[in-house]
């Protein structure tokens, strides 16, 4: 594409369109990643079972997965909370995650 010969206007115009391809780029990878980590998850608890998962649905990994990574009585669960780091220079402020 000859970016010279393209007006100002153009220009702008072709940049927003790339950013909106690189947005609808960006969700679907997401959606990807989601699934794909969802799937590593579900082959890594079925080895630590000893169960085969082949052929089952979405739905059923999904529940099988709520249940293995539900909390249990006597585990400690942390929420993150703002946090105040003391550095040399001053304060910082930030969020732990």
């Amino acid at each position: 594409m000859n970016y010279e010969a393209m007006t100002v206007d153009k220009l702008d115009d072709y940049s927003a369109e790339l950013k909106g391809r690189i947005e609808v780029l960006r969700a679907e990878r997401r959606v990807a990643k989601d699934v794909r980590d969802r799937k590593v998850s579900l082959e890594a608890l079925a080895r630590k079972l000893g169960v085969d998962v082949a052929g089952i649905t979405p739905e059923q990994a999904d529940a099988l997965l709520a249940i293995a990574n539900a909390p249990r009585p006597g585990d400690v669960v942390v929420t993150p909370q703002p946090a105040v780091i003391t550095s040399v220079g001053g304060t910082v402020k930030g969020s732990v995650e």
